[in-house]
């Protein structure tokens, strides 16, 4: 996983001149990190056995996916909005 995240890191970072590849792995790192938390806060909220639980655990996904400020995380969200108002 190292080797293909430094090859994504050294890629993008040579779209800016004068660049520090430590700041550019680091914002990597941490939209990394952002994702999987959300990705991982999703898998609990399907597992959640009770309305309350669900809910709790909705919360909790949107202040991640915030937190993230991804689009991809934002599409993610939006979806599970909609499915919960069509339930």
């Amino acid at each position: 996983m190292r080797s293909i995240v430094s090859c994504v890191a050294v890629a993008r970072a040579d779209m800016f001149s004068g660049f520090d590849g430590d700041v550019v792995w680091f914002d990597l790192a941490h939209a990394l990190q952002a994702v999987w938390k959300v990705k991982e806060q999703l898998r609990a909220l399907l597992r959640t056995g009770s309305l309350q639980d669900a809910v709790a655990a909705k919360t909790e996904l949107e202040e991640l996916v915030k937190g993230a400020g991804r689009p991809e995380t934002n599409r993610l969200f939006r979806t599970v909005c909609r499915w919960w108002n069509f339930s």
